[in-house]
């Protein structure tokens, strides 16, 4: 395989792919006896791996990465595995990326040069993942997820679609067993929302993300609703949630953050009135596999409503988010 020096990989923006290393390998050995089954296959990963070159070379990556991936299969020489890895981080499958480049770390034991090149190409996806995946989101651009979670105060459902690398949409289902969050307000109620949000900062090991989750609220049966008043109906209301969060990756698999949230909302009957809680808090993200990671996040603080009265809010909750 023919590497240029580091700096100048990272920078470049279409790195050199690995095809010598693959065509060597996978035409050495003739004077090898094989049995004719595993001539084919080796006849194929070539041409997979010619296809593949050819592809990257134009710019179809995706294309490239499919060909790639076929001779691998084919004849798993660790020349392939590099050049999946440079096929998926121009396509920005970052995370991918990182675990094709560990692999090839593995299995071609290189070292030297070579190794420390593969090194700065790996932290360049580190880099890169961590802005396409800052903490409270794992969307990427024209990916989406499913996130589902669990705790105090009930369940939800989140479908996000990235439109952008920054920038995210979607849509909540909620169930809760106490209103909005509210520790003294034990009500069962439903919530569906939309969401917007938007990376508003990133210096690659930081970065700073804002979101938006307006909906409508319905929290069943009499009992005692915000503000210290009874309920004799059904509450209705309309909710804005806005979010600030800071994050940074601790690893590749492990990102953290720190945040305020304004889960602001109004009900439009019982008098009518508003609520104002003011939260802080926390969350962490693990990724156990690609794409798929363990969640948890934790926000309290104070419940200001219109009437006078100030309550306790807690959110914690632990969930499960997945690329679908």
């Amino acid at each position: 395989m023919v590497l240029t020096a580091p700096a100048s990989v990272v920078q470049r923006r279409r790195a050199t792919i690995g095809r010598g290393f693959a065509i060597l390998l996978l035409l050495s050995g003739a004077a090898n006896a094989h049995s004719e089954p595993h001539r084919q296959r080796k006849a194929a990963a070539r041409a997979s791996y010619i296809s593949g070159s050819r592809a990257y070379e134009r710019g179809e990556f995706q294309l490239a990465l499919n060909h790639f991936q076929q001779g691998y299969a084919l004849i798993p020489q660790s020349g392939f595995l590099f050049d999946m890895a440079q096929s998926q981080r121009q396509l920005g499958q970052y995370r991918q990326a990182f675990y094709s480049y560990q692999r090839y770390l593995e299995e071609a034991r290189v070292s030297g040069e070579s190794a420390a090149v593969v090194e700065a190409l790996i932290d360049d996806v580190k880099v890169k993942q961590a802005r396409l995946h800052p903490p409270g989101r794992m969307v990427g651009g024209n990916d989406t997820v499913l996130h589902l979670q669990a705790g105090w105060p009930g369940v939800s459902a989140t479908l996000l679609h990235g439109m952008s690398p920054t920038v995210d949409v979607g849509a909540i289902f909620t169930f809760n067993y106490a209103v909005e969050g509210l520790i003294s307000k034990p009500l069962p109620g439903i919530k569906l929302q939309g969401r917007v949000g938007k990376i508003l900062w990133d210096s690659g090991r930081l970065n700073l993300g804002v979101s938006l989750a307006p909906g409508a609220l319905l929290y069943f049966a009499s009992g005692n609703c915000p503000g210290g008043s009874g309920c004799d109906s059904n509450l209705v209301g309309l909710t804005a949630p806005l979010a600030l969060a800071l994050g940074m990756p601790l690893n590749v698999s492990t990102n953290i953050h720190f945040g305020l949230e304004i889960p602001f909302w109004v009900y439009l009957n019982q008098g009518g009135g508003a609520e104002v809680p003011i939260l802080l808090g926390g969350g962490v993200e693990y990724y156990f596999e690609r794409d798929l990671a363990i969640t948890l996040n934790l926000r309290m603080g104070p419940a200001i409503s219109s009437r006078g009265n100030v309550d306790f809010d807690l959110k914690a909750v632990t969930g499960l988010a997945m690329k679908l």
